[in-house]
């Protein structure tokens, strides 16, 4: 919305005003439902921590990605059969759920890539 509009100046050449103006607005938000595609930045027992464009607190359950299973190590991941899940993995998944924390002034993320065409690519 709009926070502030500052006091307006005369432009010399012109004659026109310039009015200075603060604002916010959402530029991305997304959607219950929505494929995206992300990266694996964080891999833990119980699930992964994506990033897909500014969107950063994008959380997957380990529970949601079937059949995969955590190994544990230096660099951990997920596998499953020849499929693995590692960091910086690209992976298309699709949203479930999101909220906006205003604490931190963007949207968490709840992921999936139960469904078809979703994981990694």
């Amino acid at each position: 919305g709009l926070k502030e509009i500052s006091d307006g100046k005369i432009r010399e050449l012109t004659g026109g005003v310039l009015f200075p103006v603060t604002f916010t607005c959402i530029t991305q938000r997304p959607m219950k439902g929505e494929i995206m595609v992300g990266s694996v930045e964080k891999i833990l027992k119980h699930g992964v921590f994506l990033k897909s464009g500014p969107m950063e607190n994008i959380f997957m359950s380990a529970k949601s990605m079937s059949d995969y299973k955590y190994m544990a190590g230096e660099n951990p991941m997920f596998m499953k059969d020849y499929s693995k899940l590692e960091k910086y993995t690209i992976v298309r998944f699709k949203v479930m759920g999101f909220c906006w924390m205003e604490a931190d002034r963007q949207f968490r993320l709840l992921a999936t890539m139960a469904g078809d065409f979703l994981g990694p690519l």
